[in-house]
């Protein structure tokens, strides 16, 4: 790519797998899981050698938590580090009974608590032992809608048979 002034420049990305809803199944990253795929920017894929995936949210549970793009809003995309720890305060992806989540992770010296951050009074914290099974962490939301990202612009994968 030629800029304006002449410079050259080369964009870089990579496409990163939309594996499904939460919270809702569990989060298989098998290829033969992925339900699309989205070309992002290696400038937001920090650091380069991490393992991303997307996921699309459906509850109002951290609509209030503010991630770089904004509230985590029901029914868009954000975007997963895969990595098996997080520090406390980082939103997390999190496997319990079998499903993921998505909370604010609050770590005690015996247990950890994943806190909603929500409009709704009806989402509760939710404590755990400290043998929970973190899948990721957060690093973006998408946002769909408005003209930024539409539906229309996820490479559809083929349909699974």
């Amino acid at each position: 790519m030629k800029l304006l002034n002449g410079v050259e420049s080369s964009l870089t990305t990579r496409s990163i797998p939309l594996v499904g809803t939460v919270p809702a199944r569990p989060v298989m990253l098998a290829e033969e899981n992925f339900e699309a795929r989205v070309r992002l920017q290696e400038a937001v894929l920090t650091p380069l050698t991490a393992q991303f995936f997307l996921l699309r949210v459906r509850v109002n549970s951290m609509n209030r938590a503010e991630v770089r793009e904004g509230a985590i809003v029901d029914g868009e995309l954000v975007l997963i580090r895969q990595q098996a720890h997080a520090d406390p305060g980082q939103i997390v992806l999190v496997l319990i009974d079998g499903e993921g989540t998505v909370k604010r992770l609050a770590i005690r010296p015996d247990y950890w608590v994943l806190k909603p951050n929500s409009t709704s009074k009806s989402h509760r914290p939710i404590v755990l032992d400290r043998e929970a099974t973190i899948q990721g962490v957060v690093c973006r939301v998408l946002k769909l809608g408005s003209g930024t990202m539409d539906y229309e612009d996820l490479e559809m994968t083929q349909a699974r048979g």
